[in-house]
């Protein structure tokens, strides 16, 4: 679990409000009530299923993924989705580099990969040959408003082949 002292560093990164980050601490630090009427006190992560759950989790992943990937794997593509990721390779040693590279930045910040999700997939059109990605210009930016640049061959996560492109 995330501990709380990098949330509230990624949230006060970004706003100049005092309050705000009062009422994240705040918020973080408030215990649980579970269904049975019981009370559990918390110390990391933030609770699931709350409005803000999701986004304190979109900004810390800002900084500790898409912020880290543009500053030390600057011209590799990926695509992030709240907590799923797809890093696109050149080849196959590189995609090997990177997820332990990944695994090993996700550590720093209080996280892991998911052992059995994480994994390298080499996609392939139906005529076998790489499914490459084409050059990404500064206009199509992700979410995280980061342009993606590069090209890539077939190395890539499951989730962005087409399931009939894909070889074990």
């Amino acid at each position: 679990m995330v501990p709380w002292d990098l949330v509230v560093k990624a949230v006060a990164a970004n706003t100049t409000d005092a309050w705000v980050v009062l009422y994240v601490k705040r918020w973080l630090a408030a215990p649980l009530a579970l269904p049975d009427g019981t009370v559990q006190q918390r110390d990391r992560g933030t609770a699931q299923g709350s409005a803000i759950s999701p986004v304190l989790a979109n900004l810390f992943m800002h900084y500790a993924f898409d912020a880290w990937m543009a500053r030390e794997h600057p011209g590799v593509q990926f695509e992030r989705y709240a907590d799923d990721v797809v890093v696109h390779c050149v080849t196959k040693a590189q995609a090997e580099r990177l997820v332990v590279a990944i695994t090993d930045r996700m550590a720093e910040v209080g996280l892991r990969l998911h052992p059995t999700k994480t994994r390298i997939v080499y996609c392939k059109t139906a005529s076998g040959e790489p499914i490459t990605s084409t050059p990404r210009s500064p206009s199509s930016a992700t979410t995280s408003g980061h342009a993606r640049r590069g090209t890539g061959t077939g190395w890539c996560s499951p989730r962005s082949c087409p399931r009939s492109a894909r070889t074990p």
